[in-house]
């Protein structure tokens, strides 16, 4: 992986592309590489297509796994733009709440994008 970020994400999720192709745009650093399946190194971490189904994964270049928000925190971390927004993801009850709201966005992203429930 090098010092890059590896995300994973549904490559069949029409708003998951979108998003990460924002992100790959933002990335001026360079720090993450974006994944639209998984491979054989996200295989060897355990991960599988039905984690890729409920949440987008982040693998840190020291192999740590980041799942939905704490994925997006870390992606937050590693785009310039997002610095000054980034701090507030770690406030008190941060985690509960973008913890919710993701895994409602990401069950519910049919509604907005007419993919796969």
């Amino acid at each position: 992986m090098g010092g890059r970020a590896v995300l994973y994400y549904d490559g069949e999720c029409s708003m998951c592309a979108m998003a990460a192709r924002w992100t790959g745009r933002l990335d001026w650093l360079h720090r993450l590489e974006s994944r639209g399946s998984i491979d054989e190194e996200a295989r060897s971490l355990g991960m599988t297509s039905v984690d890729l189904d409920r949440a987008m994964q982040l693998v840190s270049p020291n192999c740590e796994t980041f799942s939905g928000f704490h994925a997006l925190r870390q992606v937050m971390l590693r785009l310039p733009l997002m610095w000054p927004l980034a701090p507030l993801a770690w406030l008190p009850g941060a985690a509960l709440a973008g913890s919710w709201v993701y895994r409602w966005v990401a069950h519910h992203r049919n509604l907005w994008c007419g993919n796969r429930a």
